[in-house]
Parts: structure tokens; sequence; C-alpha cells
């Protein structure tokens, strides 16, 4: 049986995609249905009564899951993206917040909260999971995606001498605004939100941070292979499709994690000795 919530989600990204002058690359667009279908499954299998999407952008994702849920809340920190969202559905509520001020709703009220590429945007990163863990209603789940701070490429130009590490990153089509430690060494914006503060994280950090706060991790998984976007343009889309689809998650020093936490029975008492 198909799930709608995907259904609705996909639908509603390629339509958005195909409006785009110039459409993202065929890799981008396989991998992030992928991901996303992924969370979705993940959400549809818990309970999902009320759900809440942290930096949802566009708000693909959870107008994806408006239908399963009639409890939908995206929050960003760019209002005219939840206005497009509203549009596309009237039912989802929208919250225009800066997640770093921390999270505008009372606690225990939320079954799912979602941080998709997210983390790595924050200067106190701590600060959202106990967030995240006052909000969530007691067996809730966080679920997050963030970029893998081991991963393969990072590990190779680590090693190497900074201006050789940046000049290689920009020739092989590296962001290097979004990407703080391949930048030369210059300072990061910490007052842009959208810029990202840290290269990512690993795994038994993101472990660590949930259980300061009572958020047990019990997925913690890699996906993506860490090289540049444009090594997939010139593969044939059915190689481009059977990469992803089948290969990218058994890969050594993943260029992604995706984690699930669940808040645990206990956390009020967590979270007042963390106070």
């Amino acid at each position: 049986m198909k799930n709608p919530a995907i259904e609705r989600f996909t639908e509603d990204y390629r339509n958005f995609n195909n409006s785009l002058e110039v459409p993202h690359p065929y890799f981008q667009q396989i991998e992030y249905i992928k991901v996303n279908s992924a969370i979705i499954n993940e959400i549809h299998k818990r309970d999902h009564g009320r759900i809440l999407d942290c930096g949802s952008g566009g708000g693909h994702l959870i107008h994806g899951l408006s239908a399963i849920s009639s409890g939908c809340t995206a929050l960003d920190i760019e209002l005219h993206r939840l206005v497009e969202t509203r549009k596309k559905n009237p039912a989802i509520h929208g919250i225009a917040a800066n997640v770093e001020a921390g999270l505008p709703f009372k606690s225990a009220v939320f079954d799912i909260v979602i941080a998709s590429e997210l983390l790595e945007h924050l200067n106190e990163p701590e600060e959202f999971f106990f967030e995240a863990a006052r909000i969530l209603k007691p067996g809730g789940a966080l679920i997050l995606t963030t970029p893998n701070s081991e991963n393969l490429s990072i590990k190779i130009l680590r090693r190497m001498p900074p201006g050789m590490a940046a000049r290689l990153a920009a020739r092989a089509g590296v962001d290097m605004i979004l990407h703080p430690e391949l930048g030369g060494g210059g300072a990061v914006d910490r007052n842009n939100p959208h810029l990202h503060k840290v290269e990512g994280y690993r795994g038994q950090e993101l472990v660590t941070m949930g259980e300061e706060h009572g958020l047990r991790a019990v997925v913690v998984r890699g996906f993506g292979i860490p090289v540049p976007d444009r090594a997939y343009s010139r593969l044939p889309r059915v190689c481009v499709r059977f990469t992803v689809n089948r290969l990218e998650d058994h890969v050594p020093y993943p260029l992604r994690l995706m984690a699930i936490y669940e808040k645990q029975i206990n956390t009020k008492k967590t979270i007042e000795a963390n106070c």
C-alpha cells in the first residue's frame, strides 16, 4: 500500500522543482525524495497526532505529512516560506521564529519533532536538544539529519594544508560560505542563521547530546556518498538511481547522518537537573 504522505510530499516537491528556472540536479532530487520518504516512514509507524517541523523551509515535508496528521506545524525563520506552505494547505499551522531563541510552545505537546539539516546551523545545539525534549510528549520522537563531520571527504581535506584544502574544495564545487572548516580560516558569521556553524557532527556526539536531555537514540545511521555532486552529472540516470537507492546507505564514512530519538518517561527529572 502506498503511503499517502510520501505521495503528497513527492508531488509537491516535483511541482516546485519543475517551476524553477534551473531545476535541482537529478542526483539531488533523487536523494531529497529518498531521505524525506525515510523520515515519513519512521513517523508513520509512530504516534503522530501532532508534528513539528523545525526549519521547514519550502514546506514540502510538512505538507506531505498533513496527509496523515491534522496536527502539523511548520516553524521557519522566513515568514514568506510559511505563507507559501499555508497556501498549499491552510490546515498547517505556521510559526515564524528563530530556533536559537527557543521553541515557542508549551511543554509536552508534540508527538514528533523534525529537524532536517538544521543542527549544523545552530550556535548552541545543546539548547535545541533541551527545547526538543521539553516540548515532546513522553515517548515522543525527535528525528534529525545533519552532515557527518567524519565523512571521507572531510577526513582527507583535514590532512591537507588549509589553503590547499580550501582551493581543492572550491574547485570541486563546494559552497565555501556554508563550510566554515574549509573556508580558509575566515571567521564564521554566527549571526546568520542560514550559514553552517560547524561542518557537522559525529554519531557519538549526537547520541551524547540526546542522552543529556533524556532523549535516547534508537537509530543513528549514515547515508550519502562523499563525492562532489558534479560527479553524478556524468552518469546515466539509471546509474544515479541505483547509486542513491542501493549503494549510498552502505559506504564507510558517509556524507550525512540520520538520528532518531525517543523521549524517556523520566525526561522531566533530566531537564530539571540541567536547568
